[in-house]
Order: structure tokens, then sequence, then C-alpha cells
């Protein structure tokens, strides 16, 4: 969809007329019992509100009298309020009070329940810690083999709930009869009425498929808080991954229908990953009855033509759009020092109204996000998009809300339109800090707006869904003393450039030097290949001619050793691949491109200027805020990953294709002739005089990866050349692994054959575990972030069939969101993350509603290395390292510190800045 339809006066006349023929038609088929709901917004603007007093605990607030408005359109309060979204600051004009320093534990204060308390249903009760962290694992482990809830065969709901309370054993009774008044109330809270369907489910007259009982309370809990006269009408939909949010949140559409508003807004707007788009089709088709709803579909490849696009939409009851699409349909609002003055708002209001999709010119009559944490991180080009949004009613849908701290809360009671937060500062600062009156306010917040259950949840003291067993082992691998010596090797040269980088000026290029050793480490504990660059680097011989490393592992590997011994395997294939490769040019290398060569220009330029918020944003991907693997440098001077950079190019597209990828960050300049980068963290040394590589040694600008170590067009790839080839402790552990599973006999489902997924997170071990493959004849698919949607779509159909792939390897990325592969019954996990969360978003992609199969999930473990330190971390529920930003966390000098320790004494500068003393060997 084209973000710069401009609101004329002629769309505005035909949107009226089209209001008016949808009321009249809506009219007609509105029940005597048809509820009103007024408008949730009012008409001043967001940055204008109070902010609590630091004593005060949130209270809801009940909205003030609105005038009736007869057309889902901004008004010029609202357009203000879009506006300011875009023109606020978050984190980089409040230094020190950003999201890092933000409290994250969630400890409600108890107190002895009274009796009344007791009887109350525990069904809807909020576990404050899972709100960080869930362990699907150990949930299921904790409910397998447990009775399922007693259903019930007859149609009557009062009858049918008093049999299958009856049908409870009698010590149960007294705590599952709160649980029977909790659903009774809950099947009155709907427009439609809901019946027992005589099988343990409820039906909605819309909707073909059944709810099990906790979709029944999640679905009034929406319909409650629409209803409600307290501000926000919406909320936070977190069941835990697998629970049946969509059909919950469909449920709730479609009973909504038929309560008209004032303003004539008839309009769902859900927003969801591109991956997804296909996913939420193929729900509504199968949930929602025929002719329910009238949907349209906004996404690269699939965008609606129609002369006035806002009309269009108003027509239509929900409307499926991409995250990006609604990026795109915010325009670019330039800041200026003069916003307050009246003269220069008002040019600011004509040029939005000008410049504004059609997303941005609507009242919706609610907002719906999919995997809603996308939004977290305030200064986003997609949150501050989203949250200029406006609706009558808006909800966040997420499994994994919290991923760092409770600083990210803000820009979701922000959406939402929660009282008294106030500015992103004043959020953290009140409600943030770690005292306990701001956990309490939190809490309290999190009680009216957040409705959450995981798979230990019980309803009539019985889990509220019965999965098949899962089982985790985690295997922890010695590795081959060629991985070792090469794993050595690596750390080496990073220390030693770490070391050179000591001293307070060098702190902010410390932290990125190390950041980009943990992920080198990771690589090397993979397969060393992935890392040929560096080892390209460090097998090469001195300027003496001297080959040391190379020789190191020839002496390494005993002289009588078998042909086939993976160490003397290791040590030929380097030696052939350095020999086919005319060995490595000793002499400095120029940089990739010109684009390289000015992008180090320009961080150094910031970095002396002092400016290192725009330094640490500028290293970065514009567009996810993740710092990638892979990426391209763009003519604006940004980063962009590689996946991210194809879903621009796929949602730039129409089904005609051609048109221009534009920066993400609003610079309205193309994307075109980029460059590919690896993230440099130590570009930014103080001894960067010069571009290239005379102001700097050829190594650091290798290892940082600034430049490659080519020597001509024609040096190799080792991993195509020698990928299936060279031993890898991994590789082979997994090859183990699945050929056992391929060959066992299948206890639960005997007819069926194991389907086997392996989770890795980078692009090159896809490539080597396809190799594996082809060499064993297992049939399989790769799921990775580069493949296009089509590509992805067809790849997951064939691994569906039953005669499909034996095989899918996925990138975690990829295949770790919204994707349901409940085909699949086995799953490797490859390198552990820091973040456990993403983890667990990759094992509910198995281990959710659907699957009729035992779960078995291993994880692979390097001894001794990074891989173990993470996996301490992890077990022990660090809060400074579990989170998708934990990479930066790490940074922080006490947590880095320890890291380093693995390695050698660690001195610690003063000033700032940290020196490592190697061990000997």
């Amino acid at each position: 969809m084209e973000s710069d339809i401009p609101a004329s006066e002629d769309s505005r006349k035909r949107a009226r007329e089209s209001i008016s023929r949808i009321a009249e038609f809506r009219k007609a088929q509105i029940l005597p019992n048809s509820q009103d709901a007024e408008p949730s917004r009012d008409d001043q603007p967001t940055e204008n509100r109070e902010v609590a007093d630091d004593n005060e605990l949130f209270v809801s607030q009940s909205p003030a009298p609105k005038r009736i408005r007869r057309i889902p359109l901004l008004n010029n309060a609202e357009v203000r309020e879009s506006i300011a979204v875009g023109t606020a600051s978050y984190y980089s004009s409040h230094k020190g009070s950003g999201p890092r320093n933000a409290f994250r534990s969630l400890n409600p204060k108890g107190g002895t329940a009274s009796r009344k308390e007791k009887l109350k249903s525990k069904a809807n009760e909020i576990d404050f810690e899972t709100l960080f962290r869930s362990d699907i694992i150990t949930d299921g482990q904790a409910i397998a083999g447990l009775q399922p809830i007693p259903t019930s065969t007859l149609g009557n709901k009062a009858k049918a709930l008093a049999e299958l309370l009856a049908s409870i054993p009698t010590s149960d009774r007294e705590e599952a009869k709160p649980d029977k008044q909790a659903i009774l109330e809950a099947t009155r809270k709907f427009e439609r009425m809901i019946r027992s369907d005589k099988a343990g489910g409820w039906k909605h007259p819309s909707l073909k498929t059944s709810l099990y009982h906790h979709q029944l309370l999640g679905a009034a809990y929406m319909r409650t808080r629409e209803k409600s006269p307290e501000m926000p009408r919406g909320g936070m939909l977190c069941d835990v991954m697998g629970l049946g949010k969509t059909i919950q949140t469909l449920a709730n559409i479609v009973d909504g229908e038929r309560v008209s508003l004032d303003d004539n807004a008839n309009t769902t707007l859900i927003v969801v990953p591109r991956a997804l788009i296909d996913h939420w089709k193929v729900q509504i088709s199968t949930h929602v009855e025929d002719g329910v709803l009238r949907v349209l579909y906004c996404h690269a490849g699939s965008r609606f033509e129609a002369s006035d696009m806002v009309d269009t939409i108003l027509r239509s009851n929900v409307i499926l759009a991409s995250y990006d699409e609604i990026r795109r349909s915010y325009p670019r609002i330039a800041k200026s020092d003069s916003m307050d003055d009246k003269q220069a708002q008002l040019l600011i209001e004509q040029e939005y109204k000008k410049k504004a999709g059609p997303f941005h010119q609507i009242r919706f009559r609610r907002i719906i996000l999919d995997e809603g944490h996308l939004i977290r991180n305030p200064e986003s080009q997609v949150s501050i998009a989203i949250r200029a949004l406006h609706a009558h009613y808006k909800w966040v849908l997420s499994g994994t809300p919290l991923l760092n701290h409770t600083g990210e809360l803000w820009a979701y009671f922000n959406f939402l339109g929660v009282p008294h937060i106030g500015k992103f500062a004043n959020f953290i600062k009140n409600y943030c800090d770690g005292s306990d009156i701001a956990n309490q306010r939190v809490v309290n917040i999190i009680r009216a707006v957040v409705f959450r259950r995981t798979l230990k949840a019980r309803l009539f003291s019985r889990p509220i869904v019965i999965l098949p067993e899962i089982a985790e082992v985690t295997e922890t691998l010695e590795p081959s003393l060629i991985e070792e010596a090469l794993y050595n090797m690596v750390a080496t040269q990073f220390i030693d450039t770490f070391n050179s980088m000591a001293g307070t000026e060098e702190q902010v290029g410390q932290n990125r030097c190390f950041l980009t050793m943990l992920m080198r480490l990771r690589m090397c504990n993979s397969h060393p290949l992935i890392i040929q660059e560096i080892l390209k680097l460090i097998l090469r011989k001195d300027r003496n001619g001297e080959d040391k490393n190379m020789k190191k592992l020839v002496d390494l590997v005993p002289e009588d050793a078998d042909p086939e011994d993976p160490d003397r395997l290791s040590v030929s294939l380097l030696q052939g691949l350095r020999q086919l490769g005319n060995g490595i040019n000793t002499h400095p290398t120029t940089l990739d491109g010109p684009l390289n060569a000015r992008f180090q220009k320009f961080v150094y330029d910031l970095k002396s200027a002092g400016n290192h918020e725009e330094y640490d944003a500028r290293s970065r991907c514009v567009l996810c805020d993740g710092i990638p693997t892979q990426t391209k440098v763009t003519p604006c001077m940004h980063l962009i990953c590689e996946e991210c950079l194809l879903a621009l190019r796929e949602n730039s597209s129409d089904n005609s294709g051609g048109a221009p990828v534009m920066c993400p960050a609003g610079c309205d300049i193309e994307v075109v002739g980029e460059e590919s980068h690896t993230m440099s963290p130590g570009i930014l040394s103080s001894s960067f005089k010069t571009v290239g590589a005379r102001g700097r040694s050829h190594a650091i600008d290798i290892i940082l990866g600034n430049c490659t170590a080519k020597e001509n067009d024609n040096d190799i790839d080792w991993v195509r050349n020698a990928g299936g080839e060279m031993p890898s402790t991994k590789v082979t552990a997994a090859r183990r692994i699945i050929h056992k599973w391929v060959t066992e006999t299948k206890e639960d489902v005997p007819s069926a054959r194991n389907k086997i997924v392996i989770f890795t997170q980078f692009r090159d071990m896809v490539t080597i575990f396809e190799f594996m493959c082809q060499q064993e004849k297992w049939r399989s698919c790769r799921l990775t972030g580069d493949m296009t949607f089509p590509s992805r779509k067809e790849s997951i159909k064939e691994f569906a069939k039953e005669t499909g792939p034996q095989v899918m390897i996925a990138s975690l990325k990829a295949g770790g969101i919204g994707l349901d592969l409940t085909m699949a019954n086995k799953c490797i996990l490859i390198e552990p993350w820091w973040n456990d969360a993403m983890q667990q978003q990759a094992f509910c992609r198995l281990f959710r509603i659907g699957q009729q199969r035992k779960v078995q999930i291993v994880k692979l473990i390097m001894k001794n290395t990074i891989d173990t330190y993470m996996t301490d971390m992890q077990s022990e529920k660090n809060a400074e390292i579990d989170g998708a930003m934990g990479e930066m966390a790490l940074a922080g000098r006490n947590t880095s510190k320890e890291v380093l320790e693995m390695f050698g004494e660690v001195e610690c500068l003063q000033g700032g800045g940290l020196r490592v003393n190697r061990r000997r060997e």
C-alpha cells in the first residue's frame, strides 16, 4: 500500500457516503440488546497528560464525555497526538534513565488471604515471574500424565457445568467450585449466546470451532475490557505460545461486530509480522463462519488497489497488515527547535495530513498487534508508527511480553492509552527504579490490563490443556584437539585486540570488540569454517615466512593417526584449503568498498564528537534494532540485516515489482548499491587516523570484520568447498542423534515418521547441515530469514507432508516466531542463546495445541567454552544476561569481566576499561 495518500476533500466525502451506507446496512442487522460503546480517546494530546505523583498507585480513570462523531477519520487533536509520537525524545535525551537501569523483577506483595479470596477462581491469576521467563519444558513435564478436565454431553450450560463438577474427585471439588462460577459468568460477557457444544467446549454462533474453557475465559476478558467505562479499553493477552491467542482474539472480534459506535468505526486492524499473514488467513478461514467477516489483506505482493484506499479500508471488517506496511504509512516528521511555535506547528500538521498514509488517517474500531513485543523499543520506527495509530480498542498479543526489563512496558502502555504513566523518562523514574512503591505501581497496572496463562495453569484442579510428554536432554560435548586449539587461537587474537584498546577513551570500542569475540567463539564452537576469514588470518605465515599456528595444529596429530581421525582430517583439509586459495596475502588489504570506507570514517567522527548515542544506534540494524552477523551498509550510513533488507525489498514491491526501497530510518534515500558489512565493534579505535589499512593493522581489520582476507577474486569459500567434509563435534553429534531418530520405532504413533527440526543461529551452519543430509540421503528443507516468504511457505508445506522431507534446518530467528511446526516431534538446538525466551519460542513451535506425539529436545553444549558459561547463566536465571538485548547487557563492566576471566586474569584500569593477562597454554 502506498503511504503518501492525501486525505483530500473528495476522499473524505466518499468516505462519509460509504460510512452512511455501511451504517444503514449495519443498523438493520443490530439486535435490540446491542450496546453502544463510547469512543476510547479524548481530544487531548498524550504528551499533555499529567504524570502521577510519586506515591500514587495506578487507578483506572473514566474518559471524559465526548461529542458524537459520525465518521471515523482523525480530528485535529488526534493528528497532533500522532505527530507528537514521532517527535518525542526517548533514550537519547535522558542519559542514565534508559532501559538498562530499569528494574527487572516483579514481586507483588502478598498477604494472608481471606476466606473469600481463597474461594475465588485462580484461573485468571497472573504469575508475574513468567512475564520474563516461562519454562515450557518444566511446565509440560509437570502436566504429563495428569487427567484432563472432564467433559459433559449436556447442552444446557448450568447442567453441563454441574455434570463437570460432579466428575471431579470429592477432595478437589471445593477448589473447583469457583471455576464453575467463573466459566458461567464468562458465558454472559458476550453479545451472542454461548452454548455448550456437548463435548466439553463452548460454541459461539459466529465461530466454526469451539473454545476450550481457558479460551472462553480469555475471550470474555477481552469483551469485558472493551465494554469497561475505565481506560484503557483493551489490554494485553499474553498466554504462552500455543494456548490459542488467535482464536480468543477472533472470538472477541466476531462478538463485537454487533456493537455500534458513535463514529461508525467498524474496521479492525490486525498487525502481524509478514511471515504470519498466511497463518492468520488460515486461522480466520478455519475458525470463523463463512460470511461473518469481510477481510482485506495488505502486504508485499498482495496490496489492494483502489482509487480511494481509505474508503476501501472502511468498507471492510478486518484488515490484515504487516508491521512494515504500518511503518510505511507513517510520514517522517522533521524535528524542529521551534515545535512550540504555533505557526510552525500548523505547517507540520498540514505536512502530516498531506503525507500520512491511509492507516494514519482512520480511527479504527480496534487494533490488534500480534507478536506485539516488536514495539517494545520506543525509538524504533515500527514502534513510533504503531503508537501513532488511533482506535477505540487496542490489544497487544505476545507470549513473551518482557524480554529484558520492566521499562519495555512503557511502549505497550503508551500504545494502549494507560493513564498516568507519563513520558518514557518519567515512567522509568516512577515505575522502574526498583523501590517497593514503584514495583507495586507496575503490578497494579499489570493486574488491570494483562491476561496471561501458562501450561501450569489449572481449571477445575486440572491442567487447562493436556499435551503429549516432552523431554529435554543437554549433551555436553568434548571438543576435538584441533577445535580446542582453534578456539584458543581465535580467543587470543581477540584478546590482543581488546587489550590494544585499553584506556578510558577506548571503553566503547572495547565493549564492541568483546561482543564480537563472543559471537565468533560461539560460531567456532559450531564449526570452525564458518569463521573462515579469521581462520585465514591466524593460519597464514608471518612476515618471516614461519607457519607457527599451522605447525601447532600439525603437532597435535600423532604421526600414526588413522586417516579418518577427525583431528588428522581437519588439519589435512585446512592445509589443502589454504594451498587451494594460494595462501593469504600478507600485504595490507583495502576495505571492501567505498561505502565501507565512508561508514568507518562516519562512525569514527561520531565517536570523536562524543556522540555515543548516535554511534550506538548506527551499530544496530536500522529496522529490527538487533546486532546482526550479516549486514549491509546503506548509502545513508545505516546498517541493516540482510534478512531485514530482503523483507524491505519484498514489502516495497507489488505484483508488478520495481518500487524503490527507501531507508526505514526515514532518510528519504533509496537503498541501492549497498555493500556487505560484518559488524565491526572495534572500528572506533583512537588509533584510526586514516581510512583503510594504513591507520591500523590489517589483522585488526579482519578480526573485527572491517575487511576480508581475500587476496584476489579467486579466493575460495571454505564452507562451500569443505563444509561437508571437515569434521565438527557438534555436526557429528547431530548426525548421530538424527540417525537414531530416523531409524527408531515410534511407540506413540507407530505409523508416523519422526520429523526433525535443527535450530541454528548461523546461516553457514544451515549450508553445512544440508551437506550432511545429502551425504546421509535424508530429505531436508531449510527455513531461513534470507528466503522469500513464498519460499518459506512452500518449505513448511512440504515439510508438513508425511512423505515430505524428514529434516528441517531452520535459523532460530526465522523458525522461532509465530509458526506451527507440530508436524515435527524432535528438535536439536545447535547453539545456546543468551535470551532463553528465544529458545522457548522455538520449542513452542513444536510443543503446542495440535501436537499428537511425544516431543524430544536436545541441546548441544561444548564443554569449557562460552557455551558452558551461557547455559550456567541461564540456569541461574541471571537478570543481566537473560534478554534479547542480553549481548549489550554483557558489555557492562562487571559482566564482561566475569566472562573474560575464562581466558585469564582481568585487570580493571583506572578510569575505565579492562586488560586481560592471557594464561599460558
